[in-house]
């Protein structure tokens, strides 16, 4: 093993296209964790070096390139990922194409307001990161389990709303027949009562 072949255990950044050549040498998938992982022990005649190419600066910012079109559904440039990824002076300070939104559930708001370079967006009405954000910390609200949590949460908000809504329609009607609204009889009834 060289100084660059990765440790067992160690992240992968493997593209989608190159998957199935990484689960065949014995990658395995970590729980929570999108990448793959070099396998502990490596199996027999597989050495780390096997893992190499997934393991270098350009196969994570292709993986993450390929992970963030998959969750925010667009294409996005890779410089600036690697704008991202390593704080490099991509566009102004000031630049909104250059803020990737976050999801970011409730629980999670108090971290992800502590991180540098996050910011809540107003427009967006969302957490957003910057080029000078810590990738490694902003990870997480990028993938696709924390998407999936965050529209569980907006749709339980529009789910809880709608339900609100309707209770106060059924109490203004309730109200309503309390006060004694006079009921409307069929007239079947009105012409015996005149008898």
């Amino acid at each position: 093993m060289t100084a660059a072949d990765p440790n067992p255990g160690a992240p992968l950044y493997v593209p989608a296209g190159e998957r199935a050549a990484a689960l065949s040498l014995g990658a395995c998938l970590v729980e929570g964790d999108a990448r793959l992982h070099v396998p502990s022990p490596l199996p027999d005649g597989v050495d780390a070096s096997s893992f190499s190419r997934w393991a270098t600066p350009t196969a994570r910012i292709v993986w993450i390139s390929e992970l963030l079109e998959s969750v925010l559904e667009c294409r996005v440039d890779l410089n600036d990922i690697a704008g991202l990824v390593d704080g490099g002076g991509i566009g102004g300070a000031d630049d909104d194409d250059h803020r990737v939104p976050l999801y970011v559930p409730r629980f999670e708001m108090d971290a992800a307001r502590d991180i540098p370079g996050v910011t809540w967006d107003r427009r967006r009405k969302a957490y957003v990161a910057d080029r000078t954000a810590n990738f490694g910390l902003v990870f997480r609200y990028l993938t696709p389990a924390m998407k999936a949590i965050w529209i569980a949460e907006r749709n339980m908000d529009t789910a809880m709303g709608a339900l609100l809504r309707a209770r106060a329609i059924i109490e203004d009607v309730e109200e309503q027949d309390e006060l004694g609204e006079p009921e409307i009889s069929p007239p079947e009834e009105r012409r015996h009562e005149e008898d």
